[in-house]
């Protein structure tokens, strides 16, 4: 009764494909976004907070995107998460 809480087609997990990278991606393109209008209002330079602010979050999206290896327990609900060696 209910509802699935991690629905996969095959192997494919719905919900973190759905939850976890549209999110991110969008947000990574947003922050290139203002970054690209400040070059260009600026007359060709970017303040030191928008260049971390990019470097930062561009890791952490990054990392969230592209190192996997935790991705699986992010996206279990804490009941089902597997204990951390």
């Amino acid at each position: 009764i209910g509802r699935e809480l991690n629905p996969r087609v095959g192997s494919f997990d719905l919900k973190c494909f759905c939850e976890l990278r549209p999110g991110l991606i969008g947000w990574a393109v947003i922050n290139l976004a203002c970054a690209a209008k400040q070059y260009e209002v600026r007359s060709g330079s970017l303040s030191f907070s928008m260049v971390l602010v990019n470097a930062f979050q561009g890791l952490y999206v990054w990392d969230a995107l592209f190192q996997v290896r935790g991705a699986p327990s992010r996206c279990r609900p804490p009941s089902r998460r597997r204990p951390t060696p």
